[in-house]
């Protein structure tokens, strides 16, 4: 069936070395009805990246000529790759937001721990007592969005569950900035560290707003992984997980 050759198709892996990081797959059901699979290495391409690879598939597809792109994904690599001009300050900024770094959070389990595999992901479903329209006027009320609000109450529940005021919560955030064309395919995702205290007395509202500052704050000191955790970690490049 159409389905099981899409998934089989996409339990596949990507020679990271030869290539290529993409495949594709077109499944004849009827004469004029056709299912495309596409899969994609992470390493080139985002999720707003991925929106507009199918809004340009589209256009293909009703017969429309895209224009060329004003820049191409290499000249974004390049700029990537120049110095930060004010890196000194962006390195004082995380030294004093994320030092001392906090440890592990003991989560209490219910079985032994053991080493993860390098790739997987879980999916949990669940109901909250709010409509997503009550969870935008939240956010709004508070000048957030509902990714800073999330993010707010991920952090609460951190707290709560691990027993700890303060924590840091890794995320990723997509590099628009240095886009030339809304067209231009790749992968712009960048990371950004957010710290949050999470004091007994604060309202929802205070905390949002906290984590709110936290996230414009991390935008606007965005450095290179590496950079970032040489600064914080001296010792980094021996004793990091991978080669």
């Amino acid at each position: 069936t159409a389905r099981a050759l899409v998934a089989g198709d996409q339990g596949g892996e990507f020679d990271l070395v030869t290539g290529p990081l993409w495949s594709c797959l077109v499944v004849r059901v009827a004469p004029e009805l056709h299912v495309l699979s596409l899969s994609f290495s992470h390493l080139i391409i985002d999720g707003v990246s991925l929106v507009g690879f199918l809004r340009q598939l589209g256009r293909m597809y009703e017969g429309e000529e895209l224009p060329p792109l004003k820049q191409q994904y290499r000249h974004f690599a390049e700029d990537s790759r120049r110095p930060v001009p004010d890196a000194e300050a962006r390195v004082a900024y995380w030294r004093g937001r994320l030092l001392p770094l906090p440890g592990r959070l003991p989560f209490p389990t219910d079985h032994s721990a053991s080493p993860p595999p390098l790739i997987s992901f879980e999916e949990e479903l669940f109901r909250t007592p709010l409509t997503p329209h009550q969870l935008r006027e939240v956010a709004v009320r508070n000048a957030a969005t509902p990714f800073m609000l999330n993010l707010a109450a991920y952090a609460a529940v951190l707290a709560r569950t691990g027993g700890a005021e303060r924590v840091v919560i890794g995320s990723s955030v997509a590099r628009l900035d240095l886009k030339a064309d809304d067209d231009q395919l790749g992968y712009y995702l960048d990371n950004i560290f957010v710290p949050v205290l999470v004091r007994p007395g604060d309202t929802v509202g205070e905390l949002v707003r906290q984590v709110r500052g936290a996230v414009v704050d991390a935008q606007r000191n965005i450095l290179p992984y590496t950079d970032l955790a040489a600064a914080l970690k001296p010792d980094f490049e021996v004793s990091r997980p991978w080669p």
